[in-house]
C-alpha cells in the first residue's frame, strides 16, 4: 500500500506540456490521473473546427434535467473552436463519482484566464466521431468567471458555481477524452486535481470483449508493459500472471467483467494498480412454435416455427418417426395415433458462429364415435309426453335439435311433455367430444309425429235472465260430443240449448269431444239471475242556496250491475249511479229509476225532496278608503239576513274577523275587501265589495356619497339621494357638521356637496316628502379618516455635499412601529435593511461605498387609520 501511495505522489509531481492539433491531437491526448500539471501557451495547440453543433452544442448537456443545481444559468460548451487547447485522457480505475478541478484557488497554479472545456466518452473511434460532429459531450463548462478554477463536482473555496458542473457516477474501466481551451491566451502551468471518489489511472490497458453461444467458453486476452504483473478477474476470481493476460470464462448470460492489474511501472519504478472493464456477450437463440393443437379425428394441423436471425435452418421430429426439414410443415388426415410431442431444432448463424435452439409443441387428436338413437320413430297425441335416448362412446355432451332447427334439449335422453302438433318432424341429436377446449361431433335422427286434438274453450257467458233460452256452441271437427250438467242433465248434440231456463238450473256444464282417439274437454259456469229491488231510499234534506249535498240509493238482486237514473237532471252531478251530488237553486222533488243491466226490460222507481234556504247578502261600509301607511279604517258588513259571524280578507295574506271591524294597513298598496258571512240559518256567503282601499307608501329615502371613504385630504363629499317609492316633491339635508361648519350644515337640493374640515364621525340626515304627502327620514354616519401617503424619490447623490445624500421615503397616515425599509442590488442581494422610519440609506454596504447603479427598494407599512398593509417596490438610481 505504501508503494502505491508513493507512486501516486510521484505522478502528482509530473507536469505535462501538451500540444494539440485537431483529430490528431485528440488521438494523442495525454493521460492524467490524480494531481498533474500541464502547460498553457498563447501560441500552441489547435482545438475544434467550426460548426460542430453536436460535438460542441450551445446547450449544456446537464441543463434542463435537474442535474446541474450548482450552475443553473450555465449555457453551452466551448462555444468556439477552443483556441490554444490541451487534449487530456481520463481513465477510471475504481467506481465512484468523477470530480476534478483545474487551477483551483490555493492550488500551485490558480486560474488566470477563461478555461472553457468539454468532455466526451472515449473509445478508439471517439476522436473521429467528435470531428465528424456525431458524438455529443457528456459534460462541459463555458466559464462564468476567469478565476477560482473550473471543473466538476463540489465548488472549492473561492470558486464560482458557474465554473463547475455536477459529478458523474462512473465505473472502473470507463475512459473520457477532454478538450480544455486556453481562451484567454495565457502562458502558465495549470494544476489538475482529482476531487471525486472515483480513482483515475495513468496506465490504462484494454481487454477486448467476446461473443459465444450459450454453453460455450471464451478466452479474454490483453497485454501490459508493467513488469511482474498479476491480474485478477471479477466475477470469477481467476488470476493471470505475466505481461500476457488470459482468462477462460463460461458465462450463461451476457456478463461484464472487471480486471484488476497490479505491477511495476518501468517509467516510475513504482507499483501501480490499473483496472479495466470488458464483457462476454452470450448468444442464446430461441425458436417460437405454435401453441399446443387439439383437433378432431381426420383434421389437419399447421406446425409453425420462427427463430430470429438472417440465416436459420429448421428440423422437425414427432410420433411414429415423423421428420421434416420445412420451417412450417402441415399434418393432414390425422388419426388418434398422431397425438404426441413435435420437436423443432433451429440453427441460427451469427457471422461464423452458429448456435442452436429447440422447442416443442403438442398435437392431440380427439377420437370421434358414431351416435345411436332409440326409438327411431315416435307417434303420440297432442298434450301427451314422449322420451328420446342416444349414446356415443366417450362423448362429453349431447344436443337435440327439433323441427325448424332450434335447440330443444341438451340432455342425452330428453323427455318432452304436453306436446303439440308443431313438434312433428325430424329430431337430430349431436354427440360432442371435447378436449382442451376443442369440440368434435357426430349426429343421428328420430322421426316424431304429434297427432292433433280438438282444442277448444267454451266462451264465458253473461248472466242469464230468468225464463230465457240458454245456448252454448260446441267446436266443429270432432267425431263425438257429450254434454253433462246440473240435476243429471246430458246431451250428445254439438251445441247446448235449454229454453225457459230458471234460477234452479244454475251450475256447471261440461262438454267432452273425441277425434282419432285424442280426447279434450272444457266446462262453463251458468248463472240465472233473480229480480231487483231498492234497499236504500234517500231521505228529504234542507241546504243553503249554492251548497251541495251527497245523496245515495242501493239496489239488490239480479246481476249486481244496474242502470240508475235521477230526475230532474238539473242540479245533479252525475244524474245516474248509486251516488249523486245535488246543488238545486230552489226546493226540488227528485225521482230515482233503476233496472238490471243484464235484464233491461224490468224497471223500479222512488221519490224524495231537497229544501233550499237563500244566502246572506252584505252591504259593506268604510270610514275612509285611502291614506298614508299605516292607514286605519272602521268597516261594517250590514248583512241581510243578519250575520252571526263575519270574516274579512284584504288580499296580500291579510285577514281579520268581527263586525264592525277596525283594521290598520301597514304596507303600501291597493287592497280589495272580501267578506265571509254566516247568517242565522247557518248559510254562508263570500262577497267582494265594489270599492278598494289604497294605502300610499312613505318615500323610503336612501343616499350615498363620493368619495366612498372621505379623508382629511380628500374632504369634499358629493351626496346623491334616491327614494324607494313615489315622486319626491321636497327634501331636506342635515350634514351633521354644525360645530365645524355653522350656517352650511343643511341643504334642500337633491344631490348636495359638503366639505368636512375635521376627522370624525358625522350623522347625515335626509327628510323626503312624496307626491302623496307622505314624509320619511333616514340617518347614516359618515366617517372622515386620516390619509395614507408615501413619497419615494427615484434617485439620490451620496457625494457628501449635504444635498440629496440619503435615500429616505417620507409619508403620513401609517404606523411607525410596523415599518420596514429594504435595499437590494441588481443580483437580488440584500444590502440595506431598517425598521426605523427616521433612518435612510447612505449608499454604502458594510462600510464600503456601493457603485453608481440602479437598486431595488421594498417598503412595507400599515395604515394607522384602518390597519391595511401596503407594500411599495421600485427602483432608485445611485449617482456618484
Amino acid at each position: 500500500m505504501k508503494k502505491v501511495i508513493i507512486s501516486i505522489l510521484l505522478l502528482s509531481s509530473l507536469s505535462y506540456s501538451l500540444k494539440s492539433q485537431n483529430a490528431a491531437a485528440c488521438n494523442a491526448a495525454q493521460p492524467v490521473c490524480n494531481n498533474p500539471n500541464f502547460n498553457f501557451t498563447s501560441s500552441a495547440g489547435n482545438g475544434l473546427t467550426a460548426g460542430l453543433n453536436i460535438s460542441n452544442p450551445t446547450t449544456n448537456p446537464q441543463m434542463g434535467n435537474g442535474n446541474n443545481p450548482l450552475a443553473p444559468a450555465n449555457s453551452g460548451c466551448l462555444l468556439s473552436q477552443g483556441p490554444g487547447p490541451q487534449w487530456l485522457l481520463l481513465t477510471v480505475s475504481s467506481n465512484g463519482s468523477l470530480g476534478f478541478s483545474f487551477g483551483a484557488t490555493g492550488s500551485a497554479n490558480p486560474q488566470i484566464g477563461f478555461y472553457d472545456w468539454a468532455m466526451w466518452p472515449y473509445t478508439p473511434t471517439a476522436c473521429a466521431s467528435i470531428f465528424a460532429n456525431t458524438l455529443p459531450p457528456v459534460a462541459c463548462n463555458w466559464n462564468a468567471s476567469s478565476s477560482g478554477g473550473t471543473g466538476m463536482g463540489p465548488v472549492p473555496p473561492g470558486g464560482n458555481v458557474g465554473n463547475f458542473q455536477p459529478s458523474l457516477n462512473v465505473t472502473a474501466g470507463q475512459q473520457f477524452v477532454m478538450c480544455i481551451s486556453n481562451y484567454s491566451g495565457v502562458n502558465t502551468l495549470v494544476t489538475f486535481s482529482n476531487t471525486g471518489t472515483a480513482g483515475l489511472s495513468c496506465n490504462p490497458f484494454v481487454i477486448p470483449g467476446q461473443t459465444i453461444c450459450n454453453g460455450s467458453s471464451a478466452v479474454l486476452t490483453g497485454s501490459t508493459n508493467l513488469t511482474g504483473a498479476s491480474a485478477t478477474i471479477t466475477p470469477g476470481g481467476n488470476v493471470s500472471l505475466g505481461s500476457a493476460i488470459s482468462f477462460t470464462m463460461s458465462p450463461t448470460t451476457t456478463t461484464s467483467y472487471t480486471v484488476t492489474l497490479v505491477g511495476t511501472d518501468p517509467n516510475l519504478s513504482s507499483v501501480v494498480t490499473v483496472t479495466t472493464v470488458t464483457s462476454i456477450t452470450v448468444i442464446n437463440p430461441s425458436v417460437a412454435v405454435n401453441s399446443a393443437s387439439t383437433v378432431c379425428q381426420g383434421s389437419s394441423v399447421n406446425l409453425t416455427a420462427n427463430a430470429t436471425g438472417t440465416s436459420v435452418t429448421y428440423s422437425w421430429s414427432g410420433p411414429g418417426g415423423y421428420a421434416s426439414a420445412v420451417q412450417n410443415p402441415v399434418l393432414t388426415n390425422l388419426m388418434p395415433s398422431a397425438s404426441g410431442n413435435y420437436v423443432v431444432t433451429a440453427s441460427v448463424a451469427t457471422g461464423t458462429l452458429i448456435c442452436t435452439a429447440t422447442n416443442t409443441t403438442q398435437v392431440t387428436v380427439i377420437p370421434v364415435a358414431q351416435v345411436t338413437v332409440a326409438p327411431s320413430v315416435v307417434s303420440v297425441c297432442e298434450g301427451f309426453n314422449f322420451s328420446l335416448s342416444s349414446g356415443a362412446a366417450n362423448a362429453t355432451s349431447y344436443q337435440w335439435n327439433g323441427p325448424g332447427g332450434p335447440v330443444v334439449s341438451t340432455a342425452q335422453n330428453p323427455n318432452f311433455t304436453s306436446v303439440v302438433p308443431s313438434m312433428t318432424g325430424i329430431y337430430t341429436v349431436t354427440a360432442f367430444f371435447t378436449q382442451n377446449s376443442v369440440v368434435c361431433s357426430t349426429t343421428n335422427t328420430v322421426d316424431v309425429t304429434v297427432k292433433p286434438k280438438v282444442t277448444f274453450s267454451l266462451a264465458p257467458l253473461p248472466n242469464i235472465c230468468d225464463n230465457t233460452t240458454l245456448f252454448i256452441a260446441g267446436p266443429i271437427g270432432a267425431t263425438s260430443y257429450t254434454w253433462n250438467g246440473p240435476g243429471g242433465y246430458t246431451s250428445n248434440s254439438q251445441n247446448l240449448s235449454i229454453p225457459n231456463i230458471n234460477f234452479n238450473q244454475s251450475g256447471t256444464y261440461t262438454l267432452i269431444v273425441d277425434v282419432n282417439g285424442c280426447i279434450t274437454s272444457d266446462s262453463i259456469p251458468v248463472t240465472v239471475l233473480t229480480p231487483i229491488s231498492f234497499s236504500v231510499i234517500p231521505t228529504n234534506k234542507t241546504i243553503c242556496q249554492g251548497d251541495t249535498v251527497s245523496i245515495s240509493t242501493q239496489v239488490v238482486g239480479g246481476s249486481s250491475v244496474y242502470n240508475i237514473v235521477w230526475s230532474p237532471g238539473a242540479g245533479l252531478m252525475p244524474p245516474f249511479g248509486i251516488h249523486a251530488v245535488a246543488s238545486p237553486s230552489y226546493s226540488t222533488f227528485y225521482t230515482i229509476t233503476a233496472n238490471d243491466v243484464a235484464c233491461p226490460a224490468t224497471f223500479i222507481n222512488t221519490t224524495f225532496i231537497i229544501f233550499v234556504n237563500p244566502l246572506p247578502q252584505p252591504n259593506v261600509s268604510a270610514t275612509r278608503i285611502e291614506g298614508c301607511v299605516p292607514l286605519c279604517i272602521d268597516l261594517q258588513s250590514n248583512s241581510s239576513p243578519a250575520a252571526v259571524s263575519v270574516g274579512w280578507n284584504f288580499g296580500h295574506n291579510l285577514t281579520a274577523s268581527g263586525d264592525p271591524l277596525n283594521f290598520c294597513f301597514k304596507v303600501a298598496g291597493t287592497y280589495s275587501v272580501t267578506t265571509s258571512i254566516v247568517d242565522i240559518n247557518g248559510c254562508k256567503s263570500t262577497k267582494t265589495s265594489p270599492f278598494v282601499i289604497t294605502a300610499f307608501p312613505r318615500p323610503g329615502p336612501d343616499f350615498s356619497w363620493d368619495p366612498i371613504q372621505p379623508s382629511y385630504i380628500e374632504n369634499v363629499v358629493n351626496f346623491g339621494s334616491t327614494s324607494a317609492s313615489g315622486s319626491i316633491v321636497s327634501q331636506y339635508w342635515d350634514f351633521g357638521d354644525m360645530v365645524n361648519n355653522p350656517g352650511t350644515n343643511s341643504s334642500t337640493v337633491k344631490n348636495p356637496t359638503h366639505e368636512y374640515n375635521a376627522v370624525g364621525n358625522y350623522p347625515v340626515t335626509i327628510i323626503q316628502t312624496n307626491a302623496w304627502g307622505c314624509v320619511d327620514t333616514l340617518i347614516k354616519v359618515l366617517n372622515v379618516i386620516e390619509d395614507f401617503t408615501m413619497y419615494i424619490p427615484n434617485a439620490f447623490t451620496p457625494n457628501g455635499d449635504g444635498i440629496n445624500d440619503v435615500f429616505q421615503p417620507k409619508g403620513m397616515g401609517w404606523k411607525p412601529d410596523q415599518y420596514e425599509f429594504l435595499i437590494y442590488d441588481r443580483w437580488g442581494s440584500l444590502i440595506f435593511k431598517t425598521k426605523d422610519y427616521t433612518q435612510g440609506w447612505d449608499g454604502s454596504y458594510k462600510g464600503a461605498l456601493t457603485p453608481t447603479d440602479v437598486y431595488v427598494y421594498k417598503i412595507k407599512a400599515v395604515s394607522s387609520a384602518f390597519s391595511a398593509r401596503k407594500e411599495f417596490t421600485g427602483h432608485v438610481t445611485l449617482i456618484r
